[in-house]
């Protein structure tokens, strides 16, 4: 280190006499305290030594003075030379902090923004994070503060960029979309902050990424909100972790592939359906219903926010509902049914929670009462259904084209029927003219479900509790307007607290004439899905409600030394069925997948158009938004991966996709369903008999021959028109 008095003379020496000196021998002046100006080639080239950190003077005015030409020198002769150098040494930073501790003259505009132009060029590190700090304390500038945000976000330092990102969003909202996703990340990389509102970071951070317009980086923003969501979902509800993607993953599945070929070629089962457990157990699933309502339930700071907004606001509930009555589950539940509950919902949290109560309003110009009770019975029924079949996983729609009127519910799809009512003879009749439309009864006809199977029975609707819901209803409440007040959410509310009781004990009363036995319950809507649901059967057979599918077994030894025509007739067998389960998964994929994929695609962006930024509490649009994210996300994956397996070459592989799709069937219901699953336990049964006794097809043609006429019988014409 120079001495003041010499630094200044060598420095008055380069001003006067710097065209005549190198770049080198300037460096050496101002470096050295004995520079050898006229050095040998070798010794220029092989002992310049360049300095790491520069030591500035500041004891006196004089010293500081003498730094500060010094530092213009650095900037306007060292740095262009040796670029490499004093980009790695921080060479610009070293003197520019100098400056800014020691130089009295503030900086103009000007000069901040060649500061930041030139800061930009730099390295991030630590010592340039510091400059920029003390520059936005001393100077009140959105630009100084946008840079400390970006360079805090690539030196991970969260709290600092978010803190700035917070001020550069007040003060100019309209940034660019990369701006918008660099704070969402940071938010999402902190993750344990909870601010002033009481919002955590990752809420916030969903919150933002809901309220972003014309997204142009689709990947990022697709990105970003998976992450956001695998925050929120319990792990348990997680398809997959943010970075779960194995890149050697397309080896793996080679790697399979082979050893299943020879696995096949080795041991001769060419008589055996194929069904690999990996590739089935492994395949995307559907998120359960009942299993998400359950996590909703439970999760406290969502559901504390919904009880805020019923709560100290001289609300008047209708009869039998309380404020503690309310769950994110039902809410969840009644989403699917009528997304309006969205804007009831937006409408309670800005100030009139009545609102939440009076969702719609039957038309009655000509008001009467036996008519009016008519008319509001049947809504209430048509409620009841709907949402009893939305806490079971069913994507339900309320009708409301013209070419399905006569209609009253769209269950996975299928137009349906509801009829609540005591008129057997009527229904039945309905049933034998017309097989080919759905009809949900009540309770005290679940019966006539075990003789047509466009018959399905709901468990939880009863036709006298829905006389006496609209009994009451209609009761000292007369019609305004010329509408009848409907209890929507009564009904709801109702449903939601018994649907968990009734699933495991069917309580019924004992002028109901009507006795269930196991195999009506196991077949009911309260109970699961008219086909049921997919449980764990015995070994090699997937149980479909009433109905086992066996999906393979081992062949035995024996099988290899059957007659040739045996032989013959046990592949047309197993021919015939892998067509089957290959036709049943582009059934399922084209016709009910591709349906629900469509409508939660719909769904969430109903969340994120109705409630994402119009309520104050995040937490709530949040949650909804990441669960329903989640289910589409769910749907989607599964209906890709059956498109590919069905696009595969191998047909042994196209069957792995029926078994996943019958798998999956559980969460539907459709008449359709039930007769192609019906069919293929029959053609399962019939080969399971041909492996293990030796049957030939013409023994069990005759045997089955009454079953097969019962299915022909129940052939349904697939277009679904109401009869005038």
């Amino acid at each position: 280190m120079l001495a003041s008095n010499v630094l200044k003379l060598r420095l008055d020496r380069i001003e006067q006499q710097g065209h005549h000196l190198s770049v080198k021998d300037q460096l050496k002046l101002v470096t050295l305290a004995q520079p050898e100006l006229t050095a040998s080639f070798y010794t220029q080239i092989f002992h310049q030594i360049l300095p790491k950190h520069w030591f500035f003077q500041h004891h006196t005015a004089e010293d500081i003075q003498c730094s500060l030409r010094l530092i213009c020198l650095i900037d306007q002769v060292f740095i262009p030379h040796y670029s490499k150098h004093a980009y790695r040494y921080e060479w610009f930073e070293q003197g520019l902090l100098f400056r800014l501790q020691y130089a009295k003259q503030a900086l103009s505009c000007i000069e901040r923004a060649e500061i930041i132009a030139h800061l930009d060029q730099c390295k991030d590190s630590a010592l340039k994070l510091s400059i920029l700090k003390q520059l936005k304390d001393e100077y009140d500038d959105i630009q100084l503060t946008f840079a400390l945000a970006e360079l805090s976000y690539r030196l991970a330092d969260w709290p600092t960029a978010i803190e700035n990102y917070h001020e550069l969003l007040q003060q100019q909202p309209a940034q660019p979309e990369q701006v918008y996703y660099n704070f969402i990340h940071c938010l999402l990389s902190r993750n344990h902050y909870v601010n002033e509102q009481g919002h955590s970071d990752v809420v916030e951070a969903l919150e933002h990424l809901g309220n972003l317009d014309q997204i142009q980086q689709q990947a990022r923003y697709q990105q970003l909100t998976h992450w956001a969501v695998s925050l929120i979902l319990p792990e348990t509800l997680q398809a997959e972790a943010i970075n779960g993607e194995n890149p050697f993953s397309d080896i793996q599945q080679k790697l399979k592939e082979i050893g299943y070929s020879l696995n096949h070629w080795l041991s001769a089962d060419e008589y055996r359906i194929p069904y690999y457990k990996n590739i089935v157990e492994t395949a995307p699933k559907l998120l359960n219903n009942q299993e998400i309502v359950m996590h909703l339930d439970r999760h406290k700071v969502a559901n504390h926010a919904l009880q805020t907004i019923f709560s100290d606001r001289d609300l008047k509930l209708v009869s039998g509902v309380n404020a503690s009555s309310h769950s994110l589950g039902f809410i969840w539940n009644y989403l699917q049914i009528n997304p309006l509950v969205l804007d009831a919902l937006v409408t309670a949290s800005n100030g009139e929670p009545e609102a939440f109560y009076n969702l719609k309003q039957i038309p009655a110009p000509n008001f009467d009462h036996q008519a009016a009770l008519l008319q509001l019975s049947s809504y209430l029924a048509k409620q009841q259904v709907a949402y009893n079949l939305t806490q079971q996983g069913h994507s339900i729609e309320f009708v409301e084209h013209a070419h399905l009127a006569g209609f009253d519910l769209i269950v996975d799809g299928t137009p349906m029927q509801v009829k609540c009512s005591l008129e057997r003879e009527i229904i039945e009749n309905f049933a034998k003219s017309h097989p080919h439309i759905a009809i949900i009864v009540n309770i005290e006809l679940a019966d006539l479900q075990e003789h047509y199977p466009s018959v399905f029975a709901d468990l939880a609707l009863s036709y006298e509790s829905v006389q006496r819901t609209a009994q009451n209803s209609l009761q000292g409440s007369g019609h305004v307007d010329d509408y009848l007040p409907v209890p929507l959410m009564n009904t709801g509310f109702a449903v939601y607290r018994n649907f968990h009781t009734t699933r495991h004990q069917l309580s019924i009363r004992p002028d109901w004439q009507y006795k269930p036995n196991q195999s009506l319950v196991k077949n009911s809507l309260a109970i699961g899905a008219a086909i049921g649901g997919i449980v764990s059967g015995s070994i090699g057979a997937f149980v479909v409600g009433s109905f086992a599918v066996y999906r393979t077994w081992r062949i035995q030894k024996i099988e290899q030394r059957k007659p040739l025509q045996e032989k013959q007739q046990l592949l047309m067998q197993r021919d015939h069925l892998m067509y089957l389960l290959v036709d049943f998964a582009e059934w399922f994929n084209h016709n009910l997948l591709k349906y629900r994929v469509d409508l939660y695609a719909y769904q969430l962006r109903q969340v994120e158009m109705k409630l994402m930024g119009k309520i104050p509490e995040l937490v709530l649009s949040t949650t909804l938004f990441a669960y329903k994210f989640e289910a589409h996300q769910r749907a989607e994956k599964l209906y890709q991966w059956i498109e590919k397996q069905l696009a595969h070459d191998n047909p042994k592989y196209k069957i792995q996709a029926g078994w996943v799709a019958l798998a999956q069937s559980s969460q539907f219901m459709s008449i359709e369903l039930k007769q192609r699953v019906q069919e293929l336990n029959l053609e399962l049964e019939k080969y399971k008999k041909m492996t293990q006794y030796g049957l030939t097809l013409s023994s069990l043609e005759q045997s089955d021959a009454h079953r097969r006429s019962h299915q022909q019988m129940t052939t349904m014409n697939r277009r679904f028109k109401v009869p005038s």
